[in-house]
């Protein structure tokens, strides 16, 4: 017996997770998404999910940014300077 329905709208790597999840626990599920799939945003961030990410990896905005964000020690991307000649052969 179905403990309900439910319609969950996108079916990225989240939505088709949260449908699974909710079909596995007894609801009826209808999974729905106006592109095909691996066609919305799941598409871009490389099958990560990152709570503390702000840009997809990917996006072309990080580039541009990038300078400024290694010069700024609290960024979302550090690095220690004093470091750098043990990562020059990485």
């Amino acid at each position: 017996m179905s403990r309900g329905r439910a319609v969950v709208v996108g079916a990225g790597i989240v939505g088709t997770s949260t449908a699974f999840f909710l079909q596995d626990d007894g609801w009826e599920v209808t999974l729905v998404d106006p592109l095909p799939p691996g066609g919305g945003t799941s598409s871009g961030n490389a099958g990560i999910i990152s709570l503390g990410s702000v840009l997809p990896l990917s996006s072309p905005k990080l580039l541009a940014e990038l300078p400024a964000v290694l010069l700024d020690p609290t960024g979302y991307v550090a690095i220690r300077w004093a470091h750098l000649p043990s990562l020059l052969p990485f």
